[in-house]
């Protein structure tokens, strides 16, 4: 597979440690309606695996699948999503 297929964010666990700060921000930006949500990248290093993929997910316009957890290990698929920026420079 040449481009990222999917991306997700978790629902926190109750008491349990928030690991990126989109775990707590991007379901109040679906359920007020925003057009776009924020997504915390993988560490600080932009050029680690994972923030490479979302970067060619943009610059090549590659509809991704996100799911978005709805409870501890579920999820709701969001289909096509599509990175509109923000990307962190190499």
């Amino acid at each position: 597979m040449r481009y990222l297929l999917s991306s997700k964010t978790v629902f926190p666990k109750s008491g349990a440690k928030v690991w990126y700060d989109d775990q707590c921000e991007v379901h109040r930006q679906i359920f007020e309606g925003e057009e776009a949500v924020d997504y915390a990248f993988m560490g600080q290093n932009p050029a680690a695996a994972d923030n490479r993929w979302l970067r060619e997910a943009l610059e090549n316009h590659i509809p991704i699948i996100y799911f978005l957890g709805i409870a501890p290990g579920r999820y709701q698929a969001v289909l096509p999503a599509f990175i509109s920026g923000g990307m962190p420079r190499l």
